[in-house]
C-alpha cells in the first residue's frame, strides 16, 4: 500500500501496487520509492522497488521488482523483474540487510534502480537495473 497527498498534506490518498498471478505467497521488503518531474509533463513519475522472493524455490532466493505510476500513485503498471538473474540477500550474522535504491532521470523518465546480493557466490557484489516507462 502506497499513500499520497498533495500540499499542504491535508488529506491522503491509498493505492495499491497489484501483485501478478501466482505470487500470493512471497515476501517483500526494503521497499524504495522515487520521484521525478519530467519537463512538459503535468504529472511526474513514481517509482517503486523491492526484494520479492516468488522466482525462488525458498525466502533465500530472491529478485527486485518494480513499477511505475504517472498519475501520482493512483494507478500502478504491472510489477515487472529488474533482476537478470536470481541472487541471495546479503547475511551479515543472520541480518538480511538491505542495500538498495533508485534514482530517476527527468531526461528520460527512466529509473536506475540498484541492490547488493551474493548471485556472483563469496561477498555481496552491487548490481544495477533500469526501470522504463
Amino acid at each position: 500500500e502506497i499513500r499520497s497527498s498533495t500540499l499542504p498534506f491535508t488529506s491522503w490518498v491509498n493505492s495499491f501496487v497489484q501483485k501478478g498471478a501466482g505470487t500470493q505467497y512471497s515476501d517483500e521488503w526494503a521497499p524504495t520509492l522515487a520521484f521525478v518531474q519530467i519537463p512538459g509533463e503535468p504529472r511526474g513519475r513514481l517509482a517503486a522497488t523491492w526484494y520479492d522472493t516468488r522466482d525462488g524455490a525458498s525466502t533465500g532466493s530472491i529478485n527486485v521488482y518494480g513499477t511505475m505510476s504517472t498519475d501520482d500513485g493512483a494507478n500502478w503498471a504491472t510489477e515487472t523483474r529488474v533482476t537478470s538473474g536470481t541472487g541471495t540477500p546479503f547475511v551479515l550474522t543472520d541480518l538480511w540487510l538491505d542495500y538498495n535504491g533508485i534514482a530517476g532521470s527527468p531526461i528520460d523518465g527512466k529509473f536506475l534502480a540498484a541492490w547488493a546480493d551474493t548471485r556472483a557466490g563469496g561477498s555481496a557484489r552491487i548490481w544495477a537495473g533500469v526501470l522504463t516507462p
